[in-house]
């Protein structure tokens, strides 16, 4: 990870290789997901060692920097430039291999630790080079555009996991008309009343995201039946109504963490109760 990150951030500034004190891994698939979240592409990366790198002639005395982000590449990398002056930082940063059960929790483990070195990175090395600097933030408009659009596709499909997929744990929820939800439990719960009462599906969907990545809105048409009375709200004989809504996002580390939905309530009042 922190390899295609530094290459994504500095592009040539720098000559940047990694190396792990063992090669007998094959690339993590965790990694390459929650690194394709901010634009690194890791697929076609290729596994090495320190032994390899010599091998393949990049010999480590034509390095000025080494990053060791474990306690054991810090003792082999001290061990390989005892006869050489080269400078040898250790970053603490979160091993994610072995954390988790589920999915998301493996995941979040990699994006935690993804998180972690982009802020060691940008610390040390400042913001990402001003000649990629608008090609990062395109990706990560474009990223969050995609999630999003993701997001409202699987609305579209009924399908509530694949919604909260694209959320984060703790997403704060805010409806039209109602309190703030927080959580993907609360989230749920939310869905299946709205699948109990309404049935809907959103036409012209368009979605928009600031450069950074951070936030997005969307606007849209609601097609709805109204199957069951809710509360409060006029009896439900089957009406169909359209609405035109929004949406607006907040977003960080690749997943949804605010959702607000608009729309005229009382023109949905006025469309239920003709």
């Amino acid at each position: 990870m922190a390899e295609g990150i530094m290459k994504k951030f500095y592009g040539h500034r720098a000559y940047v290789q990694s190396a792990g004190v063992m090669n007998e891994l094959e690339i993590d698939g965790f990694a390459v997901a929650v690194c394709s979240e901010i634009g690194v592409e890791l697929q076609r990366h290729r596994v090495r060692s320190f032994d390899d790198m010599q091998e393949w002639g990049d010999d480590i005395s034509g390095f000025d920097l080494i990053v060791s982000l474990s306690p054991a590449s810090q003792r082999r990398a001290l061990e390989l430039t005892s006869s050489y002056h080269l400078d040898v930082e250790y970053w603490p940063v979160l091993d994610p291999s072995g954390l988790g059960h589920s999915r998301e929790e493996k995941l979040a483990a990699y994006r935690q630790a993804r998180d972690m070195i982009v802020k060691r990175m940008v610390d040390r090395f400042g913001p990402p080079s001003g000649t990629r600097r608008g090609r990062n933030m395109s990706d990560a408009m474009e990223a969050t555009r995609a999630l999003v659009t993701r997001y409202y596709a699987a609305f579209n499909a009924g399908d509530v996991e694949g919604m909260i997929a694209c959320l984060s744990p703790d997403v704060a929820h805010h409806v039209n008309e109602g309190g703030l939800r927080e959580g993907h439990e609360r989230f749920r719960a939310f869905c299946a009343h709205m699948t109990r009462c309404y049935r809907e599906s959103l036409s012209d969907v368009f979605v928009m995201a600031h450069p950074d990545g951070t936030r997005a809105a969307a606007e849209f048409t609601v097609n709805g039946t109204y199957l069951a009375t809710d509360d409060g709200l006029p009896e439900a004989t089957g009406q169909t109504y359209v609405l035109p809504a929004g949406g607006f996002f907040s977003v960080e580390g690749g997943l949804i963490t605010r959702v607000v939905t608009y729309y005229n309530l009382a023109d949905w009042m006025r469309q239920v109760s003709e």
